[in-house]
């Protein structure tokens, strides 16, 4: 069976293309993580996205990494989920907040950490025709046309099947799932915070076509 990497940097809508690719072509996924309780295959978000231990009997093996180096095979096949880095550093440090991990004390921690935003985007941005690219932003707000790419990518039919919503999701597991494309992350930056980013991953926002947010400047500036 033809494996089928989804890697994103933590906090970048892994869940949400899980349960796409579910509803959407009945592919279910696993982890390369132990799966915590409440996205255990039987649990509520488990049955609603598609999760299990075992791929057997489908076209694909789907599995979702957050990690830089895999062991990827040449037949292997990724779609690199990636998102606004404002909002998935300040995603991904409430999460941790809400976590308790000891090792994050504030959004700089995030920001600065190894195989970060930037790097994880690096190290998964291959292109060609094992790779698609997909930016969160767009598969949220135009699901549809995701679909499409997605069909052509996998060699697939989709189904009539709809995915939930980021709002029903949230609503089921709200600590868990962010307030999606809607949100600023940068909002929750500190000045000295926006500059410490931008000066890290803003080459990186200007090359995917995101705005940057300056700290001088409270609006943001392509």
């Amino acid at each position: 069976m033809r494996k089928l990497w989804l890697a994103s940097w933590p906090r970048s809508g892994n869940t949400f293309l899980r349960a796409l690719l579910y509803h959407a072509f009945g592919l279910k996924s696993r982890s390369v993580y132990a799966e915590k309780r409440v996205f255990a295959p039987e649990s509520a978000t488990g049955r609603m996205c598609g999760f299990t231990a075992d791929c057997s009997g489908q076209p694909y093996d789907v599995v979702k990494t957050h990690g830089t180096v895999e062991p990827v095979e040449p037949d292997d096949l990724v779609i690199h989920l990636y998102r606004n880095g404002y909002d998935a550093c300040a995603s991904f440090f409430e999460y941790l907040r809400h976590v308790g991990d000891p090792e994050i004390n504030n959004l700089s921690d995030v920001i600065i950490m190894r195989n970060g935003w930037s790097d994880h985007y690096r190290a998964w941005c291959w292109g060609g025709t094992r790779s698609m690219a997909l930016r969160y932003e767009h598969m949220a707000d135009a699901m549809e046309s995701v679909v499409g790419q997605l069909a052509v990518f996998l060699d697939l039919e989709p189904s009539a099947g709809r995915p939930p919503t980021i709002a029903t999701m949230r609503h089921g597991l709200p600590w868990f799932f962010s307030r999606g494309p809607k949100r600023n992350g940068a909002d929750s930056f500190s000045p000295q915070e926006l500059d410490l980013f931008n000066d890290i991953h803003g080459p990186l926002m200007r090359e995917l076509g995101y705005a940057i947010r300056s700290a001088a400047t409270p609006t943001a500036i392509g």
